[in-house]
């Protein structure tokens, strides 16, 4: 598979990001405005001689997921939709949607179906919340997230083969460069005191990289997700097999420095999971590739480990009031069993304090049962249409799930969106 401008289209998108990184201040606002306009659409036309208009724009989303949390400006904006990760998928919907009403071809899928039918649902804890205009915040992520897997459905029927694997490539890219950020900013840090894009020094000598991200576990959790998406490529591109070996230890390692212990901990449990499925199919066969199956994970396990007591020396099996902030969900879901709380992070912060760390609690809480049904079967079908279709993604969608079962708002992550668009597009 001949791709001779991946390495430009790589080479482009990690400058904007460093200088959106290092050299935002330095620049001021026009010039890094300019620069990505400038960068965006050599990308774009890159990408476009090679492919279609549509292949172009997805190729863009994935590479702008490490700046999803700023504005085209370059500065940290966590709720802003003038970013240009939000452009592009509002062009590339925008793009199917009038395609599709002129031609009178929308068809969509059971799981496009199911994905719309749970984005119906979110409206009654959004009409359930205290505070309509914050509920409406944290319904449009989910909005956004769910939605993407239909228009990666509209997406399906114009990708080749080809188009597909790049998709998922572009992911890999898009979560290399934002590896070499937080290797970048904490280089930068460590040797010359400058403290760049997202840091913190937390309790317990914890220092805290986020990059340009404004959540140090949806940054861990990406990092991870992007290491799991470069694993299974190299059983479909075994001739760049040793590329994609390096980028996993670049992104497992850029995953385990955020501090958040997120990342390192979906990728060991999905990664265990997939080597026990591998051992236990070539034992008979295969001793020796069994044997380097086995010591595998604990290598990985253990060195992830070591890296991470440097970043967070004390801590690090504190649950970080994990096991509180979901008792108290429970409580507050027995209390209003059908409709919970309503959607608004900020009204549940002021009203109960701080949001569970786990999907399924968060859910309990704020959307009752008449939401987290729906909710927890569409991903149990997303789940089985992955393995019984693409078991590749089966293995990300399960780091982006177990992930999420020690993070809170993961529909607020950005790079869900990405997920479920390459799944929409594949299944």
């Amino acid at each position: 598979m001949h791709n001779r401008h991946i390495p430009l289209m790589l080479m482009l998108s990690l400058l904007l990001t460093l200088v959106s990184l290092v050299g935002r201040d330095l620049l001021g606002r026009g010039l890094i405005l300019g620069l990505g306009l400038v960068v965006w659409s050599a990308l774009y036309f890159v990408e476009r001689s090679h492919g279609s208009g549509e292949t172009a724009l997805t190729a863009l989303i994935m590479l702008s997921i490490p700046l999803s949390f700023t504005d085209v400006f370059g500065y940290l904006k966590g709720g802003t939709l003038l970013c240009w990760f939000y452009l592009f998928i509002i062009f590339l919907t925008a793009n199917y949607l009038l395609k599709g009403l002129a031609h009178n071809d929308l068809k969509l899928n059971a799981l496009s179906v199911t994905a719309i039918l749970v984005i119906v649902v979110a409206v009654i804890p959004l009409l359930n919340s205290p505070d309509f205009v914050d509920g409406l915040k944290q319904y449009g992520n989910i909005f956004l997230s769910l939605a993407s897997i239909a228009v990666g459905n509209l997406l399906k029927p114009r990708l080749s083969q080809k188009d597909k694997f790049m998709l998922r490539l572009y992911f890999v890219l898009g979560s290399v460069v934002a590896a070499i950020g937080v290797l970048i900013q904490m280089t930068l840090y460590f040797l010359f005191g400058q403290v760049t894009g997202y840091m913190r020094i937390l309790g317990s000598a914890r220092y805290a990289f986020g990059f340009l991200f404004m959540d140090f576990s949806f940054l861990s959790l990406y990092l991870a997700t992007g290491c799991m998406m470069a694993f299974t490529l190299t059983r479909v591109w075994p001739e760049q097999r040793l590329r994609l070996w390096g980028a996993m230890a670049l992104l497992f390692i850029a995953s385990v420095s955020t501090s958040a212990r997120t990342g390192f901990a979906a990728f060991i449990v999905v990664f265990l999971g997939y080597n026990v499925l591998r051992l236990l199919r070539n034992m008979p066969r295969n001793p020796t590739r069994s044997l380097i199956i086995l010591l595998a994970t604990p290598l990985v396990s253990w060195a992830g480990y070591k890296l991470l007591l440097f970043f967070r020396p004390a801590g690090f099996t504190y649950d970080s009031g994990r096991s509180s902030l979901n008792s108290q969900a429970l409580s507050i879901f027995g209390q209003n069993i059908w409709t919970g709380v309503g959607l608004g992070g900020g009204t549940y912060y002021e009203r109960f304090g701080t949001i569970p760390h786990n999907l399924i609690f968060q859910s309990l809480a704020q959307g009752g049962l008449l939401f987290t049904v729906p909710m927890i079967g569409f991903l149990l079908a997303l789940l089985l249409s992955c393995f019984r279709r693409d078991q590749d993604l089966f293995w990300v969608l399960g780091t982006v799930i177990v992930g999420s079962m020690f993070i809170p708002n993961i529909f607020d992550s950005r790079f869900l969106i990405a997920v479920f668009l390459v799944m929409g597009a594949s299944l």
